[in-house]
């Protein structure tokens, strides 16, 4: 696990990375350390799998109907 200045990052045992915003409205499923590198370091917005979390998937305290 580490942090960023908008999120935490995840690795997994098998060795995918995970990216989650600061905010907990999204999540970016990630191939590999090199796409870590290419979104954080040079901010490319093109790599990896985005999704959205919505409803119950989002902690309450970060709910915008909470």
């Amino acid at each position: 696990m580490a942090t960023s200045d908008f999120a935490i990052l995840f690795v997994t045992a098998e060795g995918g990375w995970w990216l989650l915003d600061e905010t907990w409205i999204l999540y970016i499923r990630l191939r590999d350390f090199n796409d870590v590198i290419r979104l954080i370091l040079f901010g490319e917005r093109g790599v990896g799998t985005r999704v959205t979390l919505e409803g119950a998937q989002i902690p309450p305290a970060y709910r915008r109907d909470a």
